[in-house]
């Protein structure tokens, strides 16, 4: 049974992101479904000094083990002033010069999905934005990238849910072809 991770890069209890990746596993249900956040990683903030004097540390090589023992990947990010929150773009620097070491890119060609939710008008679009640029040099075959705005910590309305639904067939269809 194919395997995908449903990754909040957000750290925060309370996080949006969570409620779409809820809607997404709902629809996934013929999947083995691996949830993680950007919380589950604990990381000292990166610095070529640091990785000089200490080496890499084990929570970037384990989500670097969890995205390579996955099939695909949804991930739900939250815009912090335009931008990725700091949690996950401190996880992803570590991850990404552990991936170098192993000379396979960070996302391993891996088929997937970008979400972001907010609760204003332009529902993450920088970040979203940001993402389908950065995350496709790192490996992410990035099928669709769609943003909620207005969004709060409540269902999925119909039109969000058709969204939602219609990104999901994407990765399903790249599934069946892989």
């Amino acid at each position: 049974m194919p395997k995908i991770l449903l990754f909040n890069a957000s750290n925060s209890s309370q996080s949006i992101q969570k409620t779409l990746l809820d809607a997404a596993a709902k629809l996934l249900t013929e999947y083995d479904i691996v949830q993680s956040s950007s919380a589950d990683f604990d990381l000292p903030i990166y610095s070529t000094d640091l990785e000089n004097s200490t080496g890499i540390p084990q929570a970037a090589a384990d989500f670097y083990r969890m995205i390579g023992q996955c099939d695909a990947l949804i991930l739900a990010c939250p815009e912090h002033n335009g931008s990725a929150p700091a949690a996950f773009k401190n996880l992803f620097d570590w991850t990404t010069r552990h991936a170098g070491r192993q000379q396979i890119p960070t996302f391993q060609n891996k088929p997937g999905l970008i979400l972001t939710a907010s609760p204003g008008p332009r529902g993450g679009l920088s970040v979203r934005t940001y993402l389908e640029q950065i995350l496709p040099f790192h490996g992410l075959d990035v099928l669709a990238a769609h943003g909620f705005p207005h969004f709060s910590q409540r269902p999925l309305n119909a039109a969000e849910q058709q969204t939602l639904a219609e990104a999901v067939s994407l990765l399903r269809q790249r599934l069946k072809t892989a």
